[in-house]
């Protein structure tokens, strides 16, 4: 497995084609009375993630892989994004989806579909927040890593690999 967004799985022929991350500082610029603006620091901006794909009638069926896509960014939740070799990398929405038909058969079936996602990560305090009213299961930190326990549960190890807690 590439990576997952929720209950999508991304694996061997369906994985991105392109990945990237975009990390931002935010700074707060006030005016002085004599001289030049100052800066302060306010903090890391949310997290934006771009992920490119390719969906081929040869491996899958196109349209349904987009209408999946489309199903995940309807609910305008957060999912969990987890890199393929178990890296918890936080909670994304999808913002942005961009789809591009590159071929249609005769019959003006799709062949082959490129498809963007642009995800912005949902800030650590509103996860904690929605998930104490959803559950008591504890929320993973960004870089932990997500195992699979022997009764079929998932278990997320902290980054200090010290404490290991249990998530349904």
């Amino acid at each position: 497995m590439f990576a997952a967004i929720g209950n999508l799985k991304f694996e061997l022929l369906l994985s991105p084609r392109s990945f990237s991350e975009n990390r931002s500082y935010a700074f707060a610029e006030h005016a002085v009375a004599l001289g030049r603006p100052t800066l302060q620091k306010i903090g890391e901006a949310l997290r934006e993630r771009s992920v490119s794909f390719l969906f081929h009638r040869g491996f899958c069926d196109p349209v349904s892989s987009i209408k999946s896509l489309y199903e995940i960014a309807e609910k305008q939740e957060a999912q969990i994004f987890v890199l393929g070799d178990g890296t918890f990398a936080g909670e994304y929405v999808i913002e942005q989806i961009e789809v591009v038909i590159e071929k249609l058969d005769d019959s003006g079936a799709p062949i082959w579909i490129e498809a963007s996602l642009g995800l912005r990560e949902v800030a650590q305090t509103q996860v904690v927040t929605a998930m104490r009213k959803a559950s008591k299961e504890p929320q993973p930190q960004p870089g932990a890593k997500v195992r699979k326990l022997p009764d079929g549960k998932s278990a997320v190890v902290a980054e200090n690999r010290e404490k290991l807690a249990t998530a349904g």
